[in-house]
């Protein structure tokens, strides 16, 4: 998506799904995507998911492709923990209103992130990788969407996961799933 110049602004747990073929995760729903050229253009537009939203973008400044991986950071970080790190947090907002929960939030981000590491059986690594991810100023998260998968492919070379064994399982039981005879299977 970065490569052709383009800014997804709503990465989220549920806009990553597993492709069938190479097992892979796959970015879906562009429907708010714009491209790098235009962002000038939206400078304060107020969109996406609240919760994996990055700084800037609640200051209603400009937007770069740090702002999704922003959002790649917080999408991690929430299937890490099983919950959004910054709606668990935010629940102590006054009201319910989005106005408090917008204030909540940008309160959170500028305190600094509460790294994995402080939970236990979390390598400091991925902790480290995550970190970088979520930083508030975009000038200190990865450079470009690649360097973020080098470290975690990095990661998973060094843990021994290779290109990942659940990836293989996992596509395993996605072609069972589409098999003509998967009543045969099942029995």
């Amino acid at each position: 998506t970065h490569r052709i110049g383009a800014i997804h602004r709503d990465i989220k747990p549920a806009n990553v799904m597993i492709e069938n073929e190479s097992g892979g995760p796959k970015l879906i729903d562009y429907g708010l995507g714009v491209l790098a050229q235009d962002t000038p253009l939206i400078i304060g537009e107020f969109c996406g998911t609240l919760d994996f939203m990055a700084p800037e973008i609640l200051r209603g400044e400009e937007i770069s492709s740090a702002s999704d991986i922003y959002g790649l950071g917080m999408t991690l970080d929430s299937l890490i923990r099983g919950e959004s790190y910054l709606a668990r947090s935010s629940q102590s907002a006054d009201s319910n209103s989005l106005g408090d929960r917008v204030r909540a939030i940008a309160d959170l981000q500028s305190a600094g992130y509460e790294p994995l590491s402080w939970l236990p059986g979390i390598h400091p690594k991925l902790s480290k990788i995550v970190e970088t991810a979520v930083q508030f100023k975009p000038e200190d998260r990865y450079s470009n969407a690649q360097e973020m998968m080098n470290e975690l492919s990095g990661f998973n070379y060094e843990q021994g996961l290779g290109f990942g064994p659940v990836r293989i399982v996992f596509k395993e039981y996605l072609q069972l799933m589409r098999h003509d005879d998967l009543s045969e299977h099942l029995r």
